[in-house]
């Protein structure tokens, strides 16, 4: 593969794990009956009355795709420089 094809899957995958990794957690809190619509409507009652909770879920994913975005730049090999043209004295 190329290096564009890399990079491509890297911004695909990383967001993918990170929101596998969210899932999971949230099974492994809340049980394997996750569908249940009474205790969604429950979740949805708690959530809908606290701003916070409002304000972490609003936010999740501007943090997976930071997360995203930071580990494509620790993770590659990208050379960033800086040329100025500065005449001489």
């Amino acid at each position: 593969m190329d290096e564009a094809s890399k990079k491509m899957l890297q911004i695909f995958l990383v967001p993918m794990t990170v929101i596998s990794v969210i899932l999971t957690l949230q099974v492994a809190l809340m049980g394997m009956d996750v569908g249940n619509v009474q205790s969604l409507q429950r979740l949805g009652a708690t959530i809908a009355t606290n701003p916070y909770i409002i304000k972490f879920f609003s936010l999740t994913p501007v943090r997976i795709l930071l997360h995203g975005i930071i580990t494509i730049f620790i993770t590659s090999e990208l050379k960033i420089s800086v040329k100025t043209d500065i005449p001489p004295l």
